[in-house]
């Protein structure tokens, strides 16, 4: 059986994504996807863009879950970003969207404009954990591909510094 580590290293194996970092004092200010440092944010803000909602409709049926962004492997300015939720939550998922709010200019977020995502084949882009009811999903595709289309999401994140 693969350790936890083993296999979230397996699956995030050349899938970094850098510029991301967030402060490591015990006073989390946040640190936008864009690198620019905001003041300290309530816990209902920091849940309210670190939380994603699943998508899902096929064949007339319509089923949402929710997903965490956490950051694993954090090393200074490097990281691979995940999407983490039960794995019941997306078994069936072919084709799934969400939405990320929208970066303004000055690092703040916009919480009126949201960026939407939709991944074909999502089921299978999934690390499974094999025994407990949980998976990842890399999230540094996504997040490099709407960078490149001048697309920029507000993430708060959690983090895994190191070993996680």
């Amino acid at each position: 059986m693969l350790h936890r580590r083993s296999l979230l290293m397996l699956g995030a194996s050349s899938i970094l994504i850098k510029g991301t970092a967030m402060p490591t004092d015990a006073e989390p200010s946040i640190m936008s996807t864009a690198g620019n440092a905001q003041p300290p944010m309530t816990p209902t803000e920091q849940l309210m863009y670190s939380t994603v909602r699943l998508h899902y409709t096929e064949a007339g049926r319509t089923s949402w879950g929710t997903g965490f962004v956490y950051y694993f492997f954090k090393s200074g300015e490097a990281a691979v970003p995940a999407i983490v939720t039960n794995r019941h939550v997306i078994a069936g998922m072919k084709t799934c969207s969400f939405s990320l709010a929208s970066l303004n200019n000055d690092g703040t977020p916009n919480p009126s404009s949201h960026i939407p995502v939709t991944i074909q084949n999502f089921e299978k882009l999934w690390i499974a954990h094999p025994s407990v009811d949980l998976a990842i999903f890399p999230l540094a595709g996504v997040l490099n591909e709407l960078n490149a289309a001048s697309k920029r999401p507000f993430i708060v994140h959690g983090e895994c510094p190191g070993r996680c």
